[in-house]
Parts: structure tokens; C-alpha cells; sequence
């Protein structure tokens, strides 16, 4: 479980490699709750060489909505891409989690999928 604060940002990033497939990556990022409802999607498409993100930050009114736990994941519908979660203080911007996704960096296709991440209004993971 990872707690995430009302002062920090839970972000879900890409980056195109092309030099798997030169062709462009179309990606979904998706905040889902732990009963599989979703909280937060975005598609873009990502050319070779780039990169992307999306942003899910707690706020009052979504913790009614969202049970105690976020599911964050991504498609990647169209090429080759790596994907990493970053939670981090949102004034600050200091990284408390960083997970990169991948068997020895090598770029996905695909469903890509963490496990849930814990939403609290108050508490702070040490």
C-alpha cells in the first residue's frame, strides 16, 4: 500500500522508444478505485522519442468517491513504450516514490498494472 497524502501527487508516465518500433505510441493513463470504477483516464498518442504524464491528486471531494485505494495503470494500445509511477510532494516537488515498470528497462505493449495505492486525508507513510 502506498499512502497518498492531500499533499502529494501520484503521476503515471511514458516515453515512446522508438527504437523498437519506429511508430508512434498510443497510451491510455488511468486512475482507477479499488473496486475497478475510474477515477481519472486520458489518452494521447506519443511519437517516437517522447514522452507523456497524467497527474491524479487527492482532493476532498473525490476521497467520498474513492475508498482508500487508487489502481493506477496504463494501455498501450500502439508501439513500445516505459512507464513509471512517481508519487511525490506537490509543493515541493520531492520524489517519496519512484517505481519504473519494466524487466531490465526493456519497453511494453500492452496492459501495464501496479498494485492499489492506498488515498488518506491526513496520514503519511514513513
Amino acid at each position: 500500500m502506498i499512502g497518498l497524502t492531500s499533499l502529494e501527487t501520484a503521476r503515471l508516465a511514458a516515453f515512446c522508444d522508438g527504437s523498437v518500433a519506429p511508430t508512434p505510441c498510443d497510451m491510455t493513463f488511468e486512475f482507477h478505485d479499488n473496486n475497478g470504477n475510474t477515477l481519472t483516464q486520458t489518452a494521447m498518442t506519443l511519437q517516437p522519442g517522447t514522452g507523456g504524464f497524467v497527474d491524479f491528486t487527492f482532493d476532498r471531494a473525490r476521497l467520498a468517491a474513492v475508498p482508500g485505494q487508487i489502481d493506477p495503470c496504463w494501455t498501450i494500445l500502439r508501439g513500445a513504450a516505459q512507464v513509471s509511477l512517481e508519487i511525490f510532494d506537490t509543493a515541493s516537488q520531492r520524489t517519496r516514490i519512484l517505481i519504473n515498470w519494466g524487466d531490465r528497462s526493456q519497453p511494453r505493449t500492452g496492459d501495464v498494472d501496479f498494485g492499489v495505492a492506498a488515498l488518506t486525508n491526513s496520514t503519511r507513510a514513513a
